[in-house]
């Protein structure tokens, strides 16, 4: 009971130091979606939702021997006590809390009370692209909300450092030259071995097209980032699907897509895919952006944002047949106001169901 009483403590004190925290300290940074802050000695990293409406908060005192704390904010009100939330990581079963007990509720913050769960989805969450969020809300219905872990890794590897926890002796006081050239050293041969990494995974045709691409650094800047947001999927005896990530912006990460075909090892080229814009109407493009692979169905799906809110921009699905990838279902909504979110935008063209040839359909919006 003492130490449940202590730590629940604890969670006071962070909770009330987080109110606002990223908004006004001065040593707040921004790791592309997260921002992290830290006031006396309490830090946080913090992102929104798709919706905008929710924020995920990764937290830590200043005790040497505190834990990381994740928590929720915003969903006051819409949780009882028979709803289950479910954690994903790209799209896997990460983590399930039956009961909103164990969601501990301090100052608007819904911290992971349970330690099993919070031990099984922590580590995922640094490697991790994407993490859902899914419950039933008071009232019955559904609700999934939908967080980008991009830049999250970086950010707690700043709050480590600002804690003076990130693992090394020169860490824990000051680091001296010495200490500085040795923490330097390390990390250029911890990126080169990335950048070697990343390329090795790759068939050495794709390696040298993607390589070549000038729009697509990200495998040099950004290793780390890239090895972790590389997709590969079988397709079938012979195609390998590859999804590499080219550059990343504020909201959206842009793909390049290959098809690999072993018979073909050098035959070689981006694939293209349908865009829509009420400017341009339909044309072609080499990209995909925000995609995902579900490799049991074999469909891609993409995700372009207008903006970082979420209610403006595409959403496509192609899938993966005999004949190549084919365009399901394409939404878009071009107007940034506030009154569509993904699910709601209309659908402006689906292929009939049935599969026959020719028999794909456009939406009136």
């Amino acid at each position: 009971m003492r130490g449940s009483t202590l730590t629940t403590t604890v969670l006071i004190f962070i909770a009330a130091a987080m109110t606002s925290q990223v908004a006004r300290a001065k040593s707040a940074q921004v790791f592309k979606v997260w921002q992290a802050a830290c006031d006396h000695g309490v830090c946080a990293a913090e992102t929104k939702s798709l919706s905008g409406q929710t924020l995920l908060r990764i937290s830590r005192s200043a005790s040497s021997a505190a834990p990381w704390h994740v928590s929720l904010h915003g969903l006051e009100g819409q949780l009882d006590r028979d709803t289950q939330i479910s954690f994903w990581l790209n799209g896997t079963p990460a983590a399930r809390l039956e009961s909103p007990a164990a969601l501990r509720l301090i100052a608007g913050n819904h911290f992971v009370a349970d330690e099993n769960a919070l031990a099984a989805l922590f580590p995922g969450l640094r490697a991790g692209r994407r993490l859902a969020v899914t419950y039933t809300r008071a009232r019955g219905a559904r609700q999934s909300l939908s967080f980008s872990l991009n830049g999250l890794s970086s950010a707690l590897a700043w709050i480590s450092a600002q804690q003076r926890r990130s693992g090394s002796k020169e860490a824990v006081g000051a680091p001296g030259a010495r200490g500085r050239k040795l923490a330097q050293e390390s990390t250029v041969q911890a990126r080169q071995k990335k950048i070697a990494d990343a390329k090795s995974a790759l068939p050495e045709a794709i390696a040298k097209t993607h390589g070549r691409d000038a729009e697509c650094d990200l495998r040099e800047q950004q290793p780390d980032l890239f090895a972790k947001s590389m997709v590969r999927g079988k397709l079938d005896a012979d195609k390998v699907l590859f999804m590499l990530p080219c550059f990343v912006g504020a909201y959206n990460m842009i793909f390049r897509i290959y098809v690999y075909d072993a018979r073909y090892p050098n035959d070689v080229r981006p694939e293209y895919f349908a865009s829509y814009s009420d400017q341009r109407g339909w044309f072609g493009k080499a990209n995909l952006i925000n995609a995902d692979y579900d490799p049991e169905s074999k469909t891609i799906t993409a995700r372009e944002l207008g903006r970082g809110l979420g209610d403006c921009g595409s959403l496509l699905r192609y899938r993966w047949t005999a004949d190549g990838l084919r365009l399901i279902t394409y939404r878009y909504w071009a107007k940034c106001d506030g009154t569509h979110m993904p699910k709601d935008w209309p659908v402006i063209y689906e292929y009939e169901k049935d599969g026959r040839p020719g028999a794909g359909r456009r939406s009136r919006r």
